[in-house]
């Protein structure tokens, strides 16, 4: 008898959601969540480059990239535009000015007593003239004997020297032993700006700032290992015998 009502209820209900065109009640069924689906993003294209994913050398910053990353791209344009053109070098009145030479030029002194922010804009200037000079050093920016000098035109530097307290130094040629107070451990010019008197000025800034009070005579003012061409700058800048310091195996003629 009970069975009879219940399937008799059934036929009710089927035959009211037949009759106003509704689906009778579903037990709800539980479904798994659709996973996303994964983006990705092509660095490169293989188009059958034969450096296609390997590390390239640039001859001009000496940086190591990936031609095709963009990242590696990126980092290496601003690197090479920086070697090509300058380090980038806006002078305030904060900054050490020791000579305007003209409305877009002047010389900058900074000692390793400035500010980080200072010091830490000359060392990206020292990392392109090392490179460029294949010079290496033991120190990360100035020793407290060192001054640098920088050249600025329109807000690039363009030159610079490194300028250090020494004691004593020799000849090129007889090694005689002469005092001396005044070394030049790097001094270099931009390859777009030389022959135009900036090497000249940036050494007779250093001699009329190096040591307070005076002014260094030349013959009191040694080259650190000079190349060839720099013991011919000297040569011509002094008019007179050149002093050398650091020169472990110098043979100049």
């Amino acid at each position: 008898m009970t069975s009879c009502i219940i399937k008799e209820k059934k036929d009710t209900q089927l035959s009211i959601c037949h009759y106003f065109g509704v689906r009778p009640s579903q037990p709800v069924q539980k479904t798994a969540p659709k996973k996303k689906k994964r983006k990705f993003e092509q660095l490169y294209l293989d188009l059958g480059q034969r450096d296609f994913g390997k590390p390239v050398h640039c001859h001009t910053c000496g940086m190591m990239y990936v031609p095709g990353v963009k990242e590696d791209g990126m980092t290496h344009a601003q690197r090479c535009h920086v070697f090509q053109h300058g380090v980038r070098w806006t002078p305030t009145p904060a900054m050490r000015l020791v000579n305007k030479v003209s409305a877009d030029e002047c010389i900058l002194e900074i000692r390793h007593t400035d500010p980080r922010i200072l010091r830490n804009k000359l060392a990206a200037v020292l990392d392109v003239v090392q490179r460029e000079l294949s010079f290496v050093t033991d120190t990360d920016g100035l020793t407290p004997q060192q001054t640098a000098y920088l050249y600025i035109v329109q807000n690039r530097v363009v030159g610079l020297i490194v300028a250090e307290t020494i004691a004593e130094a020799f000849t090129v040629h007889s090694s005689e032993r002469r005092d001396a107070l005044m070394g030049i451990f790097q001094l270099w010019v931009h390859a777009n700006h030389r022959r135009k008197g900036i090497a000249s000025r940036l050494v007779t800034a250093a001699r009329e700032h190096k040591v307070f009070g005076m002014v260094v005579p030349f013959h009191q003012t040694a080259f650190s290992s000079p190349t060839q061409s720099g013991l011919e700058f000297a040569k011509q800048y002094a008019n007179g015998p050149v002093l050398v310091y650091n020169c472990a195996s110098l043979e100049l003629k």
